[in-house]
């Protein structure tokens, strides 16, 4: 009998060994692996950080330049054509009885459109009118200047209660539309351009549409790397950065629809 318990005593403890074993075995590769997801996400947190630092560094020297161009354009060139535009009044009023007298005035009038046009230029470029405007006027300013060229149909509508974000975020989606829209003036031959911004209640949604040619996609979601499908890929570079998203849908024939999809704070 004493064998017989001694086998059985041995039995339970080398099952209760074994139990032990499997146990930390199983608690060790969960851990194992919870180590390694938190790994992943710490890797995948540092990766979008790098990269919106620099996202923030190529704004920062975007910005500056645009604004160094913004103020040659205003300074320079915007009081040489004051100068000239003072010129042309002058002798304006000395040709008034000649029949020279048509001419300079239409001069006169082709270099105060220029004069505005490069003044509203100015103001797209300058950061400082996003911080002034906010982004839906500054937004408005700029379709107001491609308006005026009268080679395109322009349309901005806004729904739900405007909100602001960040200074920094609304400088980017309005860079972002400016070259969305410089894409579609460049590529799309387009007629109409249609502007929406939805203020929804958890998230802001801004729709750029236009009715040009349009273009083929790869893989139904991403633009052919072409040059106007590299501009839109970096679209949606800046929106992942930005914590958003930016989709695409474009067909031959059937113009592009460009959504950016940003969540409120």
């Amino acid at each position: 009998m004493n064998g017989v318990s001694e086998v059985f005593i041995s039995l339970i403890a080398i099952s209760i060994v074994l139990v032990l074993l499997v146990l930390f075995l199983i608690t060790f590769s969960f851990l194992f692996q919870r180590r390694q997801a938190q790994f992943r996400a710490e890797k995948q947190a540092m990766h979008e950080t790098y990269q919106r630092e620099i996202l923030t560094a190529q704004i920062e020297t975007q910005n500056q330049t645009l604004q160094h161009v913004a103020g040659e354009l205003h300074d320079n060139i915007g009081q040489l054509l004051s100068v000239a535009m003072l010129q042309l009044n002058i002798l304006d009023e000395d040709l008034v009885e000649t029949p020279q007298h048509s001419a300079v005035q239409q001069t006169t009038s082709l270099v105060e459109q220029v004069l505005k046009d490069l003044r509203a230029i100015s103001k797209t470029l300058n950061t400082d009118t996003v911080t002034q405007l906010g982004l839906y006027d500054s937004i408005a300013l700029e379709l107001d200047r491609i308006r005026r060229t009268g080679r395109y149909q322009i349309q901005l509508t806004s729904t739900g209660e405007p909100r602001q974000f960040d200074q920094q975020i609304e400088i980017v989606l309005f860079r972002m539309v400016q070259e969305s829209i410089s894409n579609t003036l460049k590529h799309a031959r387009a007629k109409t351009i249609l502007v929406n911004a939805d203020y929804q209640v958890s998230q802001f949604i801004l729709r750029i549409a236009d009715d040009g040619r349009g273009f083929t996609m790869n893989s139904g979601s991403e633009p052919q790397k072409n040059e106007s499908g590299q501009g839109l890929s970096n679209l949606q570079r800046r929106a992942n950065l930005l914590g958003g998203s930016c989709t695409i849908k474009s067909q031959p024939g059937e113009g592009c629809i460009v959504t950016i999809t940003l969540p409120f704070a």
